[in-house]
């Protein structure tokens, strides 16, 4: 019931808050060197020359027929760039999962068959600690510790 209108505010923040962001994604496409008459012809064709609004309608009826636009780096359509990342995604995921379930169950039974030792305890703490800690700073330390420290 809700989903609709969580998707339709997190869409608006996004597209809002893209469009907030300095630069011009015309510019970006035509390069540095262009002219003035390209970056302009190019805004037209991508709509940016239209009001905020009527940009975000654009493009709401265009992610309701499936098509999210061109990347301003390769110029594929998105779609096409998502389907080519998802495979790798899929994998990452099922990897991580696993070794996580693999790792929460076999400290979990470890700490059951020990209740009340200092195993117990340990798996306690860091279980609470890993459940309370935000997703997203997790990932951002394993990135550092993983891509650039070792």
């Amino acid at each position: 019931m809700m989903l609709p209108l969580m998707l339709l505010g997190a869409s608006m923040l996004v597209f809002f808050a893209i469009r907030m962001l300095p630069g011009d994604p015309a510019r970006l496409m035509a390069g540095p060197q262009a002219p003035g008459s390209v970056v302009e012809s190019i805004r037209a064709r991508m709509g940016l020359d239209r009001p905020l609004l009527v940009q975000y309608g654009s493009f709401l009826a265009g992610v309701a027929r499936g098509d999210l636009g061109d990347s301003i780096r390769s110029r594929n359509p998105v779609t096409q760039e998502l389907a080519r990342a998802f495979p790798f995604t899929a994998r990452l995921v099922l990897l991580s999962y696993s070794f996580a379930v693999l790792i929460g169950v076999t400290a979990g039974i470890a700490a059951a068959i020990r209740q009340g030792t200092w195993l117990d305890t340990v798996v306690m703490v860091v279980a609470i600690i890993g459940a309370s800690t935000a997703n997203f700073w997790i990932a951002l330390m394993a990135m550092d510790v993983f891509s650039v420290q070792l």
